[in-house]
């Protein structure tokens, strides 16, 4: 019981923290600090390697949203601070994936109506496949002679094209599965 309550206090945590992240407008430097304390922690507790490599595929992404504003006029510094808020936001979720059993988040969120503890117990349990998953395509495309370079359109388009067909075909048959147990919403 005591491992529960100590889950919700990590859960509860988690959204007023991303609250602050995502809705205070002058959040430059608290996302900073909050990132790099992450980034201070990870590395202490010698998980750095597999929080490097879990958020090289983000880095992109986050790369590209700067761009895309600078180019759309916006100023240098929103472009930072939304980047660097999807950095901060995707830390302290791995923060709470590592530090934190997937049952007893199920069981620290059995409070939240059935069909929502359900889906954010399933979102959760999914980012650590899809990381599994990501490490099996690169590898996969490697051994195919596929070489990752500074082009990001021809680096990375032949990994997300298998890795998104396999999460359609994975939420397809959770789905499926779904509704042959008679769960509905």
């Amino acid at each position: 019981m005591n491992e529960i309550i100590l889950t919700r206090i990590k859960l509860i945590s988690v959204l007023i923290i991303s609250n602050i992240i995502l809705f205070y407008k002058d959040a430059f430097y608290l996302n900073l600090i909050f990132f790099l304390f992450i980034l201070f922690y990870v590395f202490i507790r010698e998980k750095f390697f597999e929080y490097i490599s879990w958020l090289k595929p983000l880095f992109i992404a986050v790369i590209i949203i700067f761009v895309i504003q600078l180019l759309t006029k916006e100023s240098l510094i929103v472009s930072a601070l939304s980047s660097l808020r999807i950095l901060s936001l995707s830390s302290l979720i791995f923060l709470l994936i590592q530090t934190t059993k997937l049952s007893l988040i199920v069981k620290a969120l059995n409070f939240l109506p059935p069909q929502l503890s359900f889906v954010l117990s399933l979102s959760l349990g999914m980012i650590p496949q899809l990381t599994k998953e990501i490490k099996q395509v690169t590898i996969a495309q490697q051994a195919r002679g596929h070489k990752i370079n500074w082009n990001i359109l021809k680096s990375y388009l032949p990994i997300l094209v298998p890795l998104f067909t396999k999460s359609f075909i994975r939420s397809e048959q959770i789905s499926i599965s779904m509704q042959a147990r008679g769960f509905t919403f």
